[in-house]
């Protein structure tokens, strides 16, 4: 009797042991607090961050306190002005205001911008998660598959889903977006797989905890930081295909008040009529520069390489 009861008695001690390594060996996430004021103190995050603010309370919830004209009215009697108090940014060819188009135009291309890097989130980090934990046959093909997109250039992969969509506002979000998976995929797969060494990992497995509430609950939020970091950089980046596919004819389409379709509107009068280009192309720059502002703040903090120095 004592000899059967001794592998019983190892499998339970060692269970226990496992429960004892699942509950102590969590892993420690910092404080709000701390973490708030890390924020605090990064120049980089403190400047980005009021630009962004600046432009989201601009563009999103004051344009319509902040001017008076419709960004899509037209005025023959007041086209190709040049900026003035009654219309700061000009007008275009068609007598639109341009400061109205620029600041209903924000609300487009950030709502873009935030839209595609959450389809690229979503898809990567599931893609990512799957491959990095089950490894072996799954995490083969799904790398393999991963390898041949990131193969092909970005803007001929973004055009390729565009082409099979059609060109629209909505269709180059999602395109953008799909375009972006196997980035995020990469780095989330990386994380999975150095997470599923630790010691709660191992511990939740050998009690018997389902995979999805592993990947959920003990391996994912090992996967937040590196790709907040990724993904507040990235929406700077979407802005700026948005755009460079809105001129190209394959985003936004016109009389639709989006930086790209204004860029592409006045660059048949770069010489005459400056001011239609100028104001949208520096409205894209300011945003881009806030946002990669921010996302070299959250690199600094959250980066353990950095945070050591």
């Amino acid at each position: 009797m004592t000899v059967a009861r001794e592998p019983q008695e190892s499998a339970s001690a060692g269970v226990g042991r496992a429960t004892a390594a699942l509950l102590t060996a969590r892993p420690s996430t910092p404080g709000w607090r701390r973490t708030l004021r890390q924020l605090t103190r990064n120049s980089n995050t403190v400047v980005g961050g009021i630009l962004l603010l600046l432009l989201i309370i601009g563009s999103v919830l004051a344009a319509p306190l902040l001017t008076r004209y419709d960004p899509l009215a037209t005025n023959t009697r007041a086209r190709l002005q040049g900026p003035s108090l009654e219309h700061p940014f000009g007008t275009d060819d068609l007598g639109r205001d341009l400061w109205s188009r620029v600041l209903y135009g924000g609300r487009l291309s950030l709502r873009a911008g935030f839209i595609a890097v959450g389809i690229a989130i979503v898809g990567g980090s599931l893609i990512g998660l799957i491959a990095g934990f089950y490894g072996r046959w799954v995490d083969m093909v799904l790398m393999r598959l991963i390898d041949v997109l990131m193969a092909m250039p970005g803007i001929l992969l973004t055009m390729i889903f565009i082409f099979s969509l059609g060109p629209s506002l909505t269709n180059a979000m999602i395109a953008i977006g799909l375009a972006s998976i196997p980035e995020y995929a990469r780095i989330v797969r990386g994380s999975v797989l150095s997470a599923r060494e630790q010691t709660y990992v191992e511990a939740a497995l050998v009690v018997g905890v389902p995979a999805w509430r592993i990947m959920g609950r003990h391996i994912l939020p090992n996967v937040v930081a590196p790709v907040l970091v990724v993904a507040t950089i990235g929406i700077g980046g979407a802005i700026l295909s948005l755009a460079g596919l809105s001129f190209l004819g394959l985003g936004a389409q016109p009389p639709t008040p989006e930086w790209g379709v204004i860029v592409s509107d006045g660059r048949a009068r770069l010489r005459t009529a400056w001011w239609i280009t100028t104001f949208s192309g520096l409205a894209i720059a300011f945003a881009v520069l806030a946002i990669n502002l921010v996302g070299d703040g959250l690199r600094d903090i959250f980066d353990p390489r950095l945070r050591s120095r």
